[in-house]
């Protein structure tokens, strides 16, 4: 099941998405026909699912026993059960995001649609979707029109200089039993004040895979535009060993003009 947030941009189902990443993970993906989602705080970016003081406030003004940082920390323990596949969102290729991953040897990207993605987990799942908003933390004002309460909605935020991910999200909340009752389906915490001080044990150690339909998923496999051709075709082949038909193509990202035009 898919649900949005109040806020959050919904990007159509046409749009299209590509997941940037090593040959190696492409082929665990190919043979798990799974996707993996990572951890929130095991990014690079500390202010993963930071929640702006003006909304931790809400919190401690229902109980005044509450202290600012103790709640900060709680809160932020939460950020290892938040399991998530980030994708970069537009028509066209990043030269940025080859870059961020240094993928100028074996890297590949694979294209899907919002549409694609959506229907590849098939049921079961409970995932949360949108484009991610880039702010000022250290400025934000809580719009009134986003569920200020719901710990997931600031996994939708990062900082402007991430700006050129142009993320689109998914989060699957993954929860240890014991925890589950102090969060709505919303995302919204009950009883906040009874997770301080509260253990957190780990569930996983980076991530999660979970099982999805690849055919569905992707519709072209891009190789780096670093590469030499027989990276492609080694792709090509690699692809068609794991039974499946989908595209393999070099990036035309930086082609000669006269081959482009």
């Amino acid at each position: 099941m898919y649900r949005f947030l109040p806020g959050i941009a919904r990007p159509k189902d046409a749009d299209f998405l590509r997941r940037y990443m090593s040959f190696e993970k492409f082929v665990s993906l190919l043979g798990t026909k799974s996707l993996f989602f990572t951890r929130a705080d095991k990014f690079e970016d500390p202010f993963e699912g930071f929640m702006p003081p003006s909304v931790r406030s809400i919190y401690e003004s229902e109980a005044n026993s509450f202290e600012s940082n103790d709640l900060r920390k709680s809160i932020a323990k939460w950020r290892k059960y938040i399991l998530c596949s980030c994708w970069h969102h537009g028509n066209e290729e990043s030269a940025a995001m080859w870059e961020k991953y240094h993928m100028h040897n074996s890297g590949i990207a694979i294209k899907t649609t919002v549409g694609n993605f959506k229907n590849c987990l098939g049921e079961g799942y409970n995932v949360f979707i949108g484009k991610i908003k880039y702010i000022n933390h250290y400025e934000y004002e809580v719009p009134q029109n986003l569920p200020e309460k719901s710990i997931y909605t600031w996994y939708f935020h990062k900082r402007k200089p991430f700006e050129y991910e142009r993320e689109f999200r998914a989060i699957i909340a993954h929860y240890p039993s014991f925890l589950r009752d102090y969060i709505d389906n919303e995302g919204n915490l009950i009883s906040p004040k009874t997770i301080l001080n509260r253990d957190f044990p780990d569930i996983c150690e980076i991530g999660m895979p979970f099982d999805i339909d690849v055919n569905t998923l992707i519709s072209e496999v891009i190789t780096s535009p670093y590469t030499d051709d027989w990276v492609t075709d080694t792709v090509r082949s690699v692809v068609k060993q794991y039974g499946f038909d989908f595209d393999v193509n070099p990036s035309p990202l930086l082609k000669e003009p006269s081959e482009t035009v």
